[in-house]
């Protein structure tokens, strides 16, 4: 029921129990969200009931991002249901969210600034290797979704993958929503025009 009524969603709010932590159905159900290319915005609710220290929202964090590692941008408010705290707030994340996973950057952008100025930060962090991008685009939005074009026969690594997402979200937004990274190697797209 949750992997159907999630394919037809744009925008998930999953809410966990505080007082319980990350369940193995919570994880689970972020999975198929994760999957179905929604947008996620983690809820802990009755924060009211949680014993606070000095870094016990940092440390609830830490745990849900442990337990879910695929909901990397996922965004955590935390709320409580009984009396109400943050509850209006969740509509403003939802809009938020809405505009992340609907924003569209330009190719002459991406490419003319992007991809250079990723090349260099590449280069700084990892001077034998070359960042083997030759082009880069937006196709779609809800959500985000960009081809790669490389210059190797090869893909990109799946860390070199994980950078790339990681400067998109840092220099253009994408509040709360998967991108989606496709790959052409320079191989596939000679044998295209061929």
């Amino acid at each position: 029921m949750a992997q159907k009524n999630l394919a037809r969603a744009d925008i998930a709010l999953l809410l966990l129990d505080s007082e319980e932590g990350v369940t193995k159905l919570d994880a689970a159900i972020g999975g198929y969200a994760e999957a179905a290319g929604c947008s996620v915005i983690v809820v802990l609710n009755k924060w009211d009931k949680v014993r606070k220290q000095e870094n016990t929202f940092e440390e609830f964090t830490a745990a849900v991002r442990r337990r879910m590692k695929y909901l990397s941008y996922a965004p955590i408010v935390t709320v409580s249901a009984l009396t109400g705290m943050r509850v209006v707030k969740l509509f403003d994340l939802i809009l938020k969210a809405h505009e992340g996973r609907n924003l569209r950057v330009p190719t002459g952008t991406l490419n003319n600034l992007f991809v250079r100025d990723l090349a260099e930060e590449w280069t700084v962090d990892h001077p034998a290797r070359k960042l083997d991008i030759r082009y880069i685009t937006q196709i779609a939005v809800s959500p985000p979704r960009f081809v790669v074009f490389t210059t190797g026969p090869r893909p990109l690594h799946f860390s070199t993958e994980r950078f790339l997402a990681n400067r998109l979200r840092d220099n253009f937004g994408f509040y709360a929503a998967p991108l989606r990274i496709e790959q052409r190697t320079h191989q596939k797209a000679a044998r295209r025009k061929g």
